[in-house]
């Protein structure tokens, strides 16, 4: 594929924002080329939800019963309209202050 990585960015920011889940107010992401085979990326997500959320409060196998949801929605999104294979890294969910402390320094 013969795009910029700046395009491809701002891509992939547009796409995941199509896709953006109820409840959650932002998707960090870390898009990562694989040196070695072409058109594929290493994606890694984070979704930062508001401090009082459900999700913060809820058990593991929910939790990673919604970001395995999540992560095949915006991952699909991203693979059909760029034609490129996507490797997801990882995925979690932050609370607002809690991404803040640790992203926003």
């Amino acid at each position: 594929m013969e795009i910029s990585k700046e395009d491809l960015l701002r891509i992939v920011k547009s796409l995941i924002d199509t896709k953006m889940p109820e409840g959650v107010v932002n998707v960090g992401f870390r898009l990562t080329e694989f040196e070695t085979v072409s058109d594929t990326y290493y994606l890694s997500l984070i979704y930062v939800v508001p401090d009082n959320s459900e999700f913060l409060n809820s058990t593991r196998s929910f939790i990673n019963s919604q970001l395995s949801i999540w992560n095949k929605s915006i991952i699909n999104s991203i693979e059909s309209f760029l034609d490129i294979r996507i490797i997801k890294e990882n995925s979690s969910i932050y609370s607002i202050s809690e991404y803040n402390k640790k992203y926003k320094k």
